[in-house]
Formats: structure tokens, C-alpha cells, sequence
């Protein structure tokens, strides 16, 4: 996934949190931007807030988005999937930024 296709001013929103568009080159097939804390891709399990996922159906194009819910695990916030059907990566990221700005500031970050 070629991250500079994202829309600029969702690329600032990102970073202006502190976070990092990560994308793993290795799958093509399904492809997915991750929402990490670190730009490294071999620390994805530790560092990601969100991912979003491009679904490609034989009449239409999907995103499916995964979000912190506020509750931690052993490595980091718990991930869960936001409930919808997103219609581009960029409403995906937003629902992922909306999930860190919500749950971020709680005391068990």
C-alpha cells in the first residue's frame, strides 16, 4: 500500500497525534494500513492503536476498521473491530483516530 495516496490533511492528523501510517509490503492480496505509535513494522504488535483494511468484492469496495476500546492487554490497548462499513482509507483512519482521542487520555495509557 503506497501511503502517499492517503489524503494529506488525514497523513497530519496522524501525525500530529504522535502516531505513524505503517504498511507491510508483503500483502498485496489484503492489503492494510496499521495506526502505530513507532514507524517500525517489526513492532507492530506492540505499537499499533488501529488498522484498517481494504476489502475488494466483485461489486464494491470496503474498509474494515479496528480501533482501541479502552481496555489494555498484556502489550498494549486492546484492539477491537468499530462497527460499519468504511468507504475509503481515509474514513477508516479517522475512525481509528477517533477511537486513540477517545480512550488515549483514560489513566491506563
Amino acid at each position: 500500500m503506497d501511503l502517499s495516496t492517503i489524503d494529506g490533511g488525514v497523513r497530519d492528523s496522524v501525525t500530529y497525534r504522535g502516531l505513524y501510517l505503517v504498511s507491510l509490503d508483503e500483502d498485496p492480496g489484503d492489503p492494510r494500513v496499521f495506526v502505530c505509535t513507532d514507524p517500525d513494522p517489526e513492532d507492530i504488535g506492540y505499537t499499533m492503536r488501529g488498522h484498517v483494511i481494504c476489502n475488494i468484492g466483485s461489486e464494491m469496495t470496503w474498509y474494515t476498521v479496528y480501533g482501541m476500546n479502552g481496555r489494555m492487554q498484556m502489550g498494549g490497548p486492546e484492539i477491537d473491530k468499530i462497527p460499519g462499513m468504511f468507504p475509503s482509507w481515509e474514513a477508516g483512519i479517522w475512525a481509528v483516530l477517533n477511537a486513540f482521542d477517545q480512550y488515549s487520555g483514560s489513566t491506563h495509557y
